[in-house]
């Protein structure tokens, strides 16, 4: 039998309605690697509860809006927006109910930027503005080829999970992020760390299921690269031994 996963869309204008949508490319890496079916959850809060009964996973996305900082105790300032309220007032009390109920869970840019802040993290607005950070920001142009390019890379924690998958030190990965982690939420373990020391894997320790989270974007063009593969792959073998 098909297994569902849920993702919590985002909320967006088209004609002066306000609608909810994802990416494609998030719904197509799921269809194309595994035989997960994605189903989308209207960002409607504390309403759409009842349906994390019905899901075998999830996955949050990413997308250009960022989490409020006032979910993680700090002042708005011009370098937070975008942001989609509607997005964080579901997705995080969302978190700790997957986690709870051993959900399996996948959380790429946004959505792994929201696990840290369910899990009390904070967020830094600007981490190029850092001292002896790299700039993490996308490519602004048209060119997908260019945008999702890889751009710097990730040393992975050794005796990890995602060690465990591909065997290797390291991997490149892409970067179209401006904002980035902070103070670390608790319970969470480092995967992934950039050169420059910004956090770019995380899961939950002690989690009874499956959580995997990622700062860049596995959802390009996955069929090609190791790592994504293996991060569709497991997260679909979790759904399916759940």
């Amino acid at each position: 039998m098909s297994k569902i996963v849920g993702i919590i869309a985002d909320t967006g204008k088209l004609y002066g309605n306000r609608v909810f949508f994802s990416g494609e490319r998030y719904l197509r890496a799921l269809t194309e690697l595994t035989d997960l079916q994605p189903i989308l959850i209207p960002p409607l809060g504390a309403n759409i509860m009842p349906l994390l009964d019905k899901l075998d996973g999830v996955m949050l996305t990413g997308n250009v809006s960022n989490v409020h900082p006032s979910q993680y105790g700090q002042a708005e300032t011009e370098k937070h927006p975008p942001y989609d309220e509607n997005r964080d007032s579901t997705a995080i009390p969302y978190l700790e109910k997957i986690i709870e109920h051993e959900i399996p869970l996948i959380a790429i840019c946004r959505g792994f930027q929201e696990l840290n802040v369910a899990c009390g993290g904070t967020l830094h607005p600007a981490i190029h503005e850092i001292d002896g950070r790299l700039d993490h920001r996308r490519i602004k142009t048209d060119d997908e080829a260019i945008r999702y390019a890889p751009r710097h890379s990730v040393k992975l924690t050794e005796g990890g999970l995602f060690k465990s998958w591909v065997g290797t030190d390291e991997i490149m990965v892409n970067s179209l992020h401006f904002q980035g982690v902070e103070k670390l939420g608790d319970g969470l373990t480092i995967e992934a760390v950039a050169t420059d020391g910004t956090v770019e894997g995380l899961t939950v320790k002690n989690a009874k299921g499956f959580t995997a989270a990622v700062q860049w974007h596995p959802e390009y063009e996955p069929a090609t690269n190791t790592f994504s593969k293996c991060f569709y792959e497991a997260f679909a073998e979790a759904v399916f031994a759940r």
